[in-house]
């Protein structure tokens, strides 16, 4: 009973049967039988739990944070008093009534107890967030492994530790490449008067988006290769990556999409944001697992031996020889590092904001142009429309 409770369960039923129709779907689609078999991984190796139990810790740090920013925002506005009229002008404003009223007080009495504050929430957000990452970890080890890696306590909270503030790095590094690439469009843009021209709003917005994929992919590349267990590289992991980052930008959108159905309901403001919140973090955490799973039954990886074992299914070819799970996934290229991939971005966002505006900018005068011509051919050959009398 101990043994089999230590064992990976396995994800496929005896192959005995009869392929049925399915079976030949998975064997003629390699797509649907990968599919198929993140599913059953996921359903196996009970993701969903997992997901509960990353969602309360990820919940649970919240507060903290959101202390740790009150507090820095108290330092920041203390020697602004007008930009902390503007701030108050602005709640007051879009959270109307008492909710407001009671967040000025907050806002006031973080400012006033913003070194207790601060280091309360220093403490509070270390504590929670290395429960979030232990948890993070271990729901990343079992997709991979049937179960967690066996370590030392202050071996695995210095790791967490050192995950937790490189998350943190990673996820500011993002914001800011999204930030700066946004505004320095809508500067080029502004900049070559392009702001009138019909469409551009729509490519401004497609290229945050885009800005926002490229970096959240780097973060989420670093997590599946960090927390795995398996020494294995950027590139192995970047299809996992890819996806976990488009589905995350999704969930952004319907979040901020259902926030502000709630914010309009005053029964439902407070709990229904707080509701919403949950809700989101426990679908991103799914989601997540999901594309840990997805990454795990990646074909390059059952070559390798790496991730569970594969399934014997009409989809899989023969077995090739395991190697040992603490042998480095080899590349048939060098490896592609976090670093180079951001520089790649922000070479791209800026090429793309000198070049862009100046090819629209063309294409704008062009077609005035254009337009101008052939509204002077229309009046050169109608005599009416250039007040011209008939004779007869």
């Amino acid at each position: 009973m101990a043994e089999s409770l230590g064992r990976p369960a396995p994800l496929h039923p005896p192959a005995s049967r009869e392929p049925n129709r399915l079976d030949r779907l998975r064997a003629r689609y390699g797509w649907l039988d990968h599919v198929i078999r993140a599913i059953t991984l996921y359903t196996e190796r009970n993701a969903d739990v997992l997901a509960g139990s990353i969602t309360y810790f990820g919940f649970l740090a919240l507060f903290p944070l959101l202390l740790l920013a009150a507090s820095v925002f108290g330092f920041v506005l203390t020697d602004r008093p007008e930009l902390l009229a503007d701030v108050i002008a602005q709640i007051v404003e879009y959270i109307p009534g008492a909710a407001g009223d009671q967040l000025v007080e907050a806002l006031n009495a973080a400012i006033e107890s913003r070194n207790a504050v601060g280091i309360v929430g220093l403490l509070g957000l270390i504590y929670a967030g290395l429960r979030w990452i232990n948890k993070l970890r271990l729901a990343f080890q079992t997709l991979w492994q049937g179960k967690p890696e066996a370590g030392s306590f202050l071996k695995d909270n210095a790791r967490d530790l050192l995950t937790l503030v490189g998350l943190g790095g990673g996820l500011v590094a993002s914001l800011v490449i999204t930030a700066v690439g946004t505004a320095a469009a809508s500067y080029l843009v502004g900049l070559a008067g392009l702001s009138e021209v019909p469409g551009i709003t729509l490519i401004t917005g497609a290229a945050a988006i885009v800005l926002a994929i490229g970096g959240s992919t780097l973060v989420f590349a670093w997590l599946l290769g960090s927390l795995s267990g398996h020494d294995i590289t950027f590139r192995s992991v970047l299809p996992g990556a890819v996806l976990a980052a488009v589905g995350f930008e999704i969930l952004k959108l319907v979040g901020g999409f259902y926030l502000s159905l709630v914010s309009n309901s005053v029964s439902a403001g407070v709990f229904g944001s707080v509701v919403g919140i949950l809700l989101f973090i426990y679908l991103a955490c799914r989601f997540l697992l999901f594309c840990v799973a997805w990454t795990a039954t990646l074909p390059r990886f059952a070559r390798l031996g790496l991730g569970p074992a594969p399934e014997n299914s009409l989809a899989q070819p023969a077995a090739a020889p395991s190697i040992e799970p603490t042998q480095r996934v080899p590349d048939p290229e060098p490896a592609i590092s976090p670093t180079a991939v951001a520089a790649g971005l922000v070479a791209t966002g800026v090429v793309a904001g000198a070049v862009g505006p100046a090819i629209l900018r063309r294409w704008w005068r062009r077609d005035q142009s254009g337009r101008r011509e052939q509204s002077g051919a229309v009046r050169r050959s109608d005599p009416e429309a250039v007040g011209v009398p008939e004779h007869g």
